[in-house]
């Protein structure tokens, strides 16, 4: 498993490079606000996603509310399901 954060700093160099190889296909700005998006949205569907769920199962806990991995991933995927196409419409859109 890696984190967003250090998926997305190992990332950009990659898509610097693919920009530079190929700059009449993919435009860096498309390539940034697409790493931007899936490591935003890409840890919103498990409880292991993303730093702030973890976190946040572990402040519930404490406070005695449990948070398994089911009952996380029905309402991130769902959420996960949305944020995605309206992120797709925009590049669609936009790009």
């Amino acid at each position: 498993f890696l984190d967003n954060i250090p998926f997305t700093t190992t990332m950009i160099p990659v898509i610097k490079i693919l920009a530079e190889e190929l700059p009449n296909t993919l435009h860096i700005k498309t390539l940034a606000w697409s790493l931007s998006f899936g490591a935003c949205l890409g840890g919103n569907m498990t409880l292991l996603g993303a730093s702030a769920n973890i976190v946040t199962a572990g402040i519930a806990s404490s406070k005695g509310y449990q948070i398994s991995h089911y009952n996380f991933f029905v309402p991130g995927s769902l959420i996960s399901l949305v944020t995605i196409a309206i992120s797709h419409l925009y590049m669609l859109i936009v790009f």
